[in-house]
């Protein structure tokens, strides 16, 4: 299994206090977490400032694919995990087992998890048949990357404010040679995504 000392949970916020709290509470220490505030929210910052594994940096708020690019310039593990913070259902448990698969899976430019409680029309999911499901794109609020591929597909396109900008992202991947996969054994639950 990769270590967790491999991965940091990346946040992204947006005067989002209490969900991220409520998020990384989810976690134990060994979990490194990054917020990227785009609120310049204070108190979230002093909220934070007794945890040894979060660190929270701020930004001008220019959406969400580059909250994700400047974030990565921070991250040093090998693998980061993007999340919502309004993501229901991760943990330890869900990292270990998600670290367990990556090493099973070669060359891919995202993962993701299975999402509950959507309508299909509106997300497209793998077929929830296959542990490993290969998928066109994944959802930005729950998005694994390989570090060292993140780099080499180019982030994301900071010209995308808000929407679609994980499309842009899977599709240059895709005509990169990587792939894109769902672990629908592992499942969260998007509130406000599409229902």
């Amino acid at each position: 299994m990769i270590n967790k000392n491999e991965i940091t949970i990346v946040l992204i916020s947006h005067n989002s206090e209490e969900l991220v709290i409520q998020f990384i509470k989810n976690f134990s220490e060994k979990i490194k977490f990054l917020i990227i505030d785009n609120s310049n929210d204070q108190n979230l910052k002093d909220k934070i400032k007794l945890l040894n594994n979060v660190e929270i940096k701020f930004m001008e708020n220019k959406g969400y694919g580059a909250a994700i690019n400047f974030a990565r310039k921070f991250v040093k593990t090998n693998f980061f995990f993007v999340f919502s913070p309004d993501i229901k259902k991760p943990d330890d448990i869900f990292i270990d087992i998600f670290l367990d698969k990556i090493k099973l899976i070669e060359r891919f430019g995202a993962l993701g998890p299975r999402f509950i409680n959507v309508k299909e029309k509106s997300h497209k999911q793998s077929n929830k048949n296959l542990e490993v499901g290969e998928i066109s794109s994944i959802s930005g609020s729950a998005m694994c990357f390989d570090t060292e591929s993140f780099d080499k597909i180019g982030g994301f396109d900071e010209n995308i404010f808000l929407y679609f900008e994980e499309t842009d992202y899977c599709m240059r991947a895709r005509r990169m040679g990587y792939k894109m996969y769902q672990l629908n054994k592992l499942t969260v639950e998007h509130p406000k995504g599409p229902a």
